[in-house]
């Protein structure tokens, strides 16, 4: 005997629920599918963007670099130049204290020939003022 129809009945119902099952696994599959594909191209456009931001950030990172040593480099020049110019400024703040020592040396001396001459000055004024005296006393006997 064959299977009742009964039989056949739950077997077509239950290939027509595997039939939905497996249609509804496909559809799962195909929105899993779409989802993935949707995750797949969000990641890709945020590695793009990283990938911009990190060259960008390693540009900056350059020019700073490079800024930096312009600075720096100047930066070097200009303490040569100031170390250069501080030496030349202690060069003339020595040759003025050598030049300020010979005229205080000069004037020490020129003082000493002052005070040594101004003896001298007080006896020829001395000496001037007797001269006239007599040329005085002359003149009076003469005149008498």
């Amino acid at each position: 005997m064959g299977p009742s129809a009964a039989a056949m009945r739950r077997s077509g119902d239950k290939l027509t629920a595997r039939a939905a099952a497996q249609a509804g696994v496909e559809a799962m599959l195909g929105d899993l599918r779409a989802e993935l594909h949707r995750l797949r191209e969000i990641i890709e456009q945020r590695s793009r963007e990283h990938e911009r931001a990190l060259a960008e950030a390693q540009a900056e990172r350059a020019a700073a670099r490079d800024a930096l040593a312009c600075e720096r480099a100047a930066a070097q020049r200009r303490i040569a130049q100031l170390t250069v110019s501080r030496g030349a400024a202690l060069s003339e703040v020595a040759g003025l204290r050598a030049e300020l020592e010979r005229l205080g040396a000069e004037g020490a001396a020129a003082r000493e020939e002052l005070t040594a001459h101004s003896g001298n000055l007080g006896e020829a004024q001395r000496l001037l003022d007797d001269v006239r005296a007599l040329a005085d006393d002359l003149r009076g006997t003469s005149s008498q």
